[in-house]
């Protein structure tokens, strides 16, 4: 099962840097949201209980690895 995790993340990140000319490390709300599979207005309102992220000025951006991070340490066994 957990093969299968990692396949499906390295999946949406691929799909999330086709976008892009470059990969990046670091995602856009909109794109991590579809990295995560959830709506990027979830992301917005979740600030304080979702993914840490990195705020420049007005923008922000995720990391993979703090994407990968949040979903592992919300993993269940149910």
């Amino acid at each position: 099962m957990k093969g299968v995790m990692v396949e499906l993340r390295q999946e949406r990140l691929k799909m999330a840097s086709d976008e892009h000319t470059h990969a990046s490390e670091y995602l856009t709300r909109s794109e991590a949201a579809s990295y995560l599979n959830v709506p990027a207005h979830w992301l917005a309102n979740n600030t304080k209980t979702g993914p840490r992220f990195i705020k420049i000025g007005g923008l922000v951006r995720y990391s993979v690895a703090a994407l990968d991070a949040f979903m592992a340490a919300h993993e269940c066994r149910q």
